[in-house]
């Protein structure tokens, strides 16, 4: 049965209520959220998990500065309903849900702010398999304001679990395309590539798809099929195979922004240039499909689709097709890379809050619609 706890009492006449939001506890580090009030969210938390014969949990968190303190007092709030604690450290979020299944364990906390300013923080909970909002986040803070706590003593205990995390991402990558074991291996390696960044940093906030090739310049009937399916698998797969390894870390953390460099090629098609033609405007669909999907979940997608700019991908086209190329611009003229720049990085900033799914023209003047 809950016991009550005299220090827990006397924090909860300090805990604010505007804390306990929908989907989370969140609030600002050192006013509405405190070590002391983390310490007791920690133990209702552990008292609940008791109440479910959870008796475990995952800790992680991402790289605010607050991270460390706040993960000691939830520790030791947990630790003291009689749960025992494994903190992993900072990991993105998507490893904290990886690791309370990996590890056993049910229940697990990422102490996150995640798209939020720098002074605040939070935590996302995961109790007995599920995760918590709405009216559950509520009846925790009943039971703080009841002070129905359990106590007891719990173990802490440290381990890293960022290497298992990455070969599972890995083996299932490879385990899904087994049929198609080249494509695989691309796909693997960037799934992996992807899980080391955002293990390395935290998270990955931001994706621009920028690689590709001009691919060959030739009609239709003269192109050779290897030229065909390298310019597809450069220019267009590789644009799946990012936004593919990326978008679970960006919806796991409720933000990200995603550019994916299409081309105005995509839009109306150059002559004596199909492969690029086409990947390009793969890229314009994959952008607009992938966009609705995530659109309510915190992550933006977005293309750019430029004319000829001064860049060196030039160097792999011909003069006269340059020339076809420029002549199609009212402007007169080719673009500059700072001036996609410019236009990519608003793309790509939280000023951006309202447009997804779309396709920004920057052709000096060629695309009007």
């Amino acid at each position: 049965m809950p016991k009550s706890d005299t220090a827990s009492a006397a924090v909860t006449h300090d805990l604010p209520p505007e804390i306990f939001k929908a989907y989370d506890i969140r609030g600002i580090v050192g006013k509405t959220l405190t070590p002391s009030i983390v310490e007791v969210i920690g133990q209702a938390l552990g008292s609940e998990a008791r109440g479910q014969n959870q008796k475990r949990f995952v800790i992680g968190r991402d790289g605010r500065l607050s991270g460390p303190e706040l993960v000691a007092a939830l520790s030791r709030g947990i630790a003291r309903s009689g749960c025992d604690v494994v903190d992993i450290g900072m990991v993105p979020t998507p490893v904290v849900y990886f690791a309370i299944h990996h590890l056993g364990a049910g229940s697990g906390v990422a102490v996150t702010g995640s798209h939020n300013p720098p002074e605040y923080n939070g935590l996302k909970m995961v109790l007995a398999g599920e995760t918590l909002s709405g009216q559950a986040i509520q009846e925790l803070r009943a039971r703080l304001m009841a002070n129905e706590i359990v106590r007891g003593q719990g173990k802490i205990t440290q381990l890293d679990v960022r290497s298992a995390y990455i070969d599972r991402i890995v083996g299932e990558t490879l385990a899904s395309n087994w049929a198609m074991l080249s494509l695989a291996r691309k796909a693997g390696a960037v799934v992996a590539g992807f899980a080391e960044t955002a293990v390395e940093f935290g998270g990955i906030d931001i994706l621009v798809n920028s690689a590709g090739i001009a691919g060959p310049t030739a009609a239709v009937t003269e192109l050779k099929l290897e030229d065909w399916h390298r310019t597809i698998a450069i220019n267009l797969n590789g644009t799946f195979f990012t936004n593919r390894a990326v978008v679970p870390h960006m919806v796991a953390q409720n933000y990200g922004r995603i550019v994916n460099i299409a081309s105005i090629a995509g839009k109306e098609g150059n002559p004596n240039a199909v492969p690029y033609s086409a990947a390009k405007a793969g890229v314009i669909g994959l952008t607009k499909a992938v966009a609705k999907e995530v659109a309510t979940q915190g992550v933006l997608v977005n293309a750019v689709a430029p004319a000829v700019i001064e860049t060196p991908i030039l160097s792999q086209v011909s003069a006269e097709h340059i020339a076809y190329m420029t002549s199609r611009i009212p402007m007169g003229r080719v673009g500059k890379p700072e001036e996609v720049a410019a236009l990519v990085a608003f793309l790509c900033s939280p000023d951006l809050t309202f447009s997804t799914g779309a396709v920004y023209d920057i052709s000096g003047g060629r695309a009007t619609y």
